[in-house]
């Protein structure tokens, strides 16, 4: 958000989150944070924005599908949608068609259960591309998927850098799962598996990124009215 502010010092960039944070100092005079619960309508947000970009908010949407209703309603008609998600679970490429780390992968699907009934549309994301087609007030529709290393076995710019991003979320979710009611043993086996396996030589794990753009359709006459002369 500050990085594009700094880039585009003409535009007016608007972030949203639930709590602050320690960015006002860095903020430039164009940015600011508003403090909104995006589950909400935010209906003064309606008709406001000329782009939308969401990256890795699943785990904090109740109804991501409802999520993407309101961003397209934050677009102006011809405003552009922005959409970065990943599942919580890593993908382990199987090794001479063995999987060697069938329990840890359990263990996620555990861990989005807990999730998921503690109120976060987490599997959401395995039909996102689907959503995002399916709109009706969404045009010029693209997605792709990306598949990025996670371990040593990925270098050290890629892989070891996302196995320690995903090391510090593993970490943070450990609270969630306790307030939820997970018994801390199994808590504390999962937070180790994945510590573990990522650490493991032969492990082969990708983390896949769904990447999807759109434009908000024009209303009646409006690509008209933008065309005339003076308009």
């Amino acid at each position: 958000m500050i990085e594009m502010a700094r880039k585009f010092p003409h535009a007016e960039v608007v972030g949203i989150d639930l709590a602050p944070g320690l960015i006002w100092e860095l903020m430039p005079p164009n940015c600011r944070v508003e403090f909104d619960d995006v589950n909400q309508p935010l209906t003064h947000f309606d008709g406001s924005f000329d782009v939308v970009h969401a990256r890795s908010c699943s785990l904090g949407i109740n109804d991501y599908e409802q999520f993407l209703d309101r961003m397209v309603q934050w677009l102006k008609p011809g405003g552009i949608l922005l959409l970065v998600e990943s599942p919580l679970r890593l993908a382990n490429l199987a090794i001479n068609g063995e999987d060697p780390e069938g329990q840890f992968m359990e263990l996620f699907e555990w861990v989005e259960d807990v999730i998921e009934g503690n109120g976060s549309d987490v599997r959401a994301i395995d039909d996102l591309q689907r959503f995002v087609e399916e709109h009706p007030l969404l045009e010029n529709k693209e997605s792709f998927i990306m598949t990025i290393p996670v371990g040593q076995w990925g270098g050290e710019d890629v892989g070891l850098l996302m196995q320690e991003n995903f090391t510090k979320l593993v970490h943070a979710l450990r609270p969630v799962l306790l307030r939820a009611g997970s018994p801390p043993p199994m808590v504390d086996q999962w937070v180790t598996s994945v510590e573990e396996a990522l650490r493991s030589p032969p492990a082969r794990f990708v983390s896949r990124w769904a990447y999807c753009c759109a434009t908000r359709v024009m209303g009646p006459n409006m690509a008209e009215e933008d065309e005339a002369p003076g308009g």
